[in-house]
């Protein structure tokens, strides 16, 4: 039964995550969430049912970013196969964030451009044509939000844009450029902090935490 799997599976994730904490949030909370991820996930599970043909390659895949001797330690959510040597690298959220952070001047938000230039050097021939967020959440805006390589032969998937702005390779040079020219800052210790994002962080974990 798939409610009786995404039950157990609950149950493991909130004892190991509350394992390692002295705070305990009261039962009736815990219940509460774990109600309401049971019933986003078991929406999510149908939106998936409906994709093309894939394979699940990699689950919390580890490994870093390298430049200068600086690094960047990270773990990508999850790896799908679509196709021959095609990968669609994917990033579970809880909250909503738009892709417009990985194509904007700034590169202002860098995950999943990050997780592509980590996956292409520890995955031999093998290419990540498709990013994507994947939202689990109990409104309209669940399922997929990303880009896709337009050039790129796999079906295409409810929500992953077709990207045309440019050369799919182009993107990827413009994302390492821009990855290690942050770096660079941070190295002479010339540091950046977008303020407006900070506050509205600020203003989203209020918001959860008032439900209660």
């Amino acid at each position: 039964n798939i409610l009786d799997l995404i039950s157990t599976s609950l149950d493991k994730a909130f004892d190991q995550t509350f394992s390692r904490h002295i705070f305990q949030p009261k039962k009736i909370y815990i219940a509460a969430e774990k109600k309401m991820l049971q019933i986003a996930i078991l929406s999510l599970l149908r939106i998936e049912s409906k994709r093309p043909s894939f394979s699940v390659e990699r689950l919390e895949f580890r490994s870093s970013y390298k430049y200068k001797g600086f690094s960047i330690n990270l773990q990508i959510d999850r790896i799908d196969k679509l196709g021959v040597n095609e990968y669609l690298l994917i990033d579970y959220k809880l909250g909503f964030l738009s892709k417009k952070g990985w194509t904007d001047d700034y590169l202002t938000d860098p995950q999943l451009p990050l997780y592509l230039l980590v996956f292409n050097d520890n995955y031999q021939n093998s290419y990540a044509n498709s990013l994507s967020y994947c939202f689990v959440r109990l409104n309209e805006k669940q399922g997929f939000s990303g880009l896709k390589n337009i050039s790129s032969a796999t079906e295409n998937i409810d929500g992953i844009k077709n990207y045309d702005e440019k050369l799919w390779s182009d993107q990827i040079s413009e994302w390492k450029i821009s990855l290690d020219n942050s770096i660079e800052q941070i190295l002479n210790g010339k540091i950046h902090i977008n303020l407006k994002k900070i506050i509205s962080i600020d203003q989203d974990l209020k918001s959860r935490f008032n439900k209660y």
